[in-house]
Order: C-alpha cells, then sequence, then structure tokens
C-alpha cells in the first residue's frame, strides 16, 4: 500500500508541475493587437508573393530543363560508346610496365 501512495504522490506532483509550466507560460503571453497582426499577415503575404515571382522567374529563365519532362526542346545527349574495352584497376597496365593499372597509368595526379 505504501508504494501505491508513493506514486499516486509522485503523479500528482507531475500534474501538478505540468500546470504550474502552463499557467506561467500563458501568463507571459502577449496577444497581438490587431495592427501588429494585420502588419505581421502583410508581411509574410509579400514574402510569399516574393518567392512565387522568385519561382516564375527561375521556371522562365531555365525552362522546364530541371523538371523531367519529355516536352522539351532539349536535344538528346548521345550516349558516350567505348571503342576499345575499358581497363580495370587491378589488371595490368597496357603500356606494358608490368604493373598494375591502379599503380601505373590509373594512378591520380
Amino acid at each position: 500500500m505504501l508504494k501505491n501512495n508513493r506514486s499516486k504522490n509522485t503523479s500528482e506532483n507531475l500534474l501538478h508541475d505540468i500546470k504550474s509550466d502552463v499557467i506561467g507560460t500563458l501568463s507571459k503571453m502577449q496577444i497581438d493587437n490587431s495592427a501588429q497582426l494585420e502588419e505581421s499577415e502583410r508581411r509574410m503575404r509579400d514574402r510569399a508573393a516574393q518567392d512565387l515571382n522568385y519561382a516564375r522567374s527561375e521556371e522562365e529563365a531555365f525552362g522546364d530543363l530541371g523538371r523531367g519532362n519529355s516536352n522539351s526542346d532539349v536535344n538528346e545527349v548521345e550516349t558516350f560508346v567505348r571503342q576499345e574495352r575499358k581497363v580495370g584497376r587491378n589488371e595490368p597496365c597496357p603500356c606494358g610496365s608490368g604493373k598494375k593499372y591502379k599503380v601505373c597509368h590509373g594512378r591520380k595526379p
């Protein structure tokens, strides 16, 4: 029974602390008057309009390049086809040195 009372007291203390925090927070809040609220909304609308204008100007400048639309007038890019077989990193270098390609000509500068 003692354990039950402790847990009940703990939960009551927790609820009391939560209520105190909520009341403290609400008492510190300030409600904007209508003029401040209208000014804030106007700034938000202006910022949204600027973002929209930026997006439109970007679309006009770049068209549908970044969107992957198949209706765009962009020329098709030809796929590169290698004439010779690609040398693997661990294969012997084609120069005839006897070294692995990654150690000889495959090394990055």
